[in-house]
């Protein structure tokens, strides 16, 4: 992997510098002015050069305060490298030593934690749920360049569901320079947190490579405060599973009929059947092979599911309740 130093579309934040009557530009300073107290510049020192023999991409990035306490979300792109200190600047200025809490290496987050009194941090208040809609305009923000002037990338929302359910996508640039970073829309709202991921990698830096092809990933504000609250716990978390498989054909044209049941899965163990069609996931009715496997990999290891399944020509629904394994 080669270290990345390309710089997105920064767009000044200075007034001098956006015509008086440009009302989108007016619409996207206001709504980075209203996250900036949240911002934190993060600085990584130390630690491998190299990781599998590739270059590891240390140096600045971004994350997000999410309280009062000193609790940051961030991407884990930049802590691959293990670094031996990790320095954080705050919107005032104020330079903290940070320390990892825990990583969700499903979504590929890490939180850390600042000893700071809480005086001192910004009033943080709880983030909202915005509706997302396809084709609104989004600002993707990071400060790995500037702390005083955040680079900013606009783009569009462009699909939910991605990365089987895990992500959100937008076209706006995507990378190193914003990572951890905020998506907002032009009411200042964060949607999620930019993060690199791939469909077909849990590794760390899987997706890193998609920066300059249009496609920026995204975990939603409501995956992204459920991390975050199981994070705070200090216990890691990582993806699950289950044991069945659909066929890869199956898996995009056809319903939820389990096709394959892996020996000693989670799924054998409950007595799940190769030919049992799912009908719903927890409370979500399932329609296709592709609904079933959206609901079961967004689930963490640990994780409780159930499962409802129509067997043979029966028209009486069996429930399932399954732990999740780890991978």
């Amino acid at each position: 992997m080669i270290r990345f130093f390309t710089l997105l579309w920064v767009i000044p934040l200075l007034l001098g510098t956006v015509h008086a009557n440009d009302p989108l530009a007016d619409a996207i300073r206001e709504s980075v002015s209203r996250v900036a107290p949240r911002l934190v510049r993060i600085d990584t020192i130390g630690g491998y050069e190299k990781i599998a023999g590739e270059f590891a991409n240390d140096g600045t990035t971004t994350g997000l305060l999410m309280d009062a306490q000193g609790h940051i979300l961030t991407s884990s792109f930049n802590f691959i490298h293990e670094p031996s200190s990790i320095l954080v600047r705050f919107h005032d200025g104020v330079r903290k030593i940070a320390k990892v809490v825990a990583t969700d290496s499903s979504r590929k987050l890490t939180l850390l934690k600042v000893e700071v009194p809480e005086k001192n941090l910004a009033l943080i208040e709880p983030m909202s749920q915005p509706t997302l809609r396809i084709g609104q305009y989004v600002v993707a923000v990071g400060c790995a360049l500037s702390i005083e002037e955040p680079n900013i990338s606009l783009g569009i929302l462009s699909g939910e569901n991605r990365i089987w359910g895990k992500a959100i996508q937008t076209d706006a640039k995507i990378s190193p320079n914003n990572y951890g970073g905020p998506l907002l829309n032009l009411r200042g709202e964060i949607l999620g947190l930019c993060v690199p991921l791939s469909a077909m990698s849990d590794e760390t830096t899987a997706g890193a490579d998609m920066y300059d092809a249009g496609v920026g990933l995204v975990i939603p504000v409501a995956d992204m405060l459920d991390s975050f609250e199981r994070l705070k716990e200090g216990k890691n978390l990582e993806s699950g599973l289950l044991g069945i498989g659909f066929g890869e054909l199956a898996l995009f044209v056809g319903p939820a009929t389990i096709e394959e049941i892996a020996k000693d899965s989670p799924a054998a163990k409950a007595g799940l059947r190769k030919g049992d069609r799912i009908v719903r996931i927890d409370e979500t009715a399932v329609d296709s092979a592709m609904d079933a496997t959206i609901q079961s990999r967004r689930k963490y290891a640990g994780d409780t599911i159930k499962i409802t399944i129509l067997r043979g020509g029966d028209s009486d629904e069996i429930p399932f309740e399954i732990i999740i394994a780890p991978r």
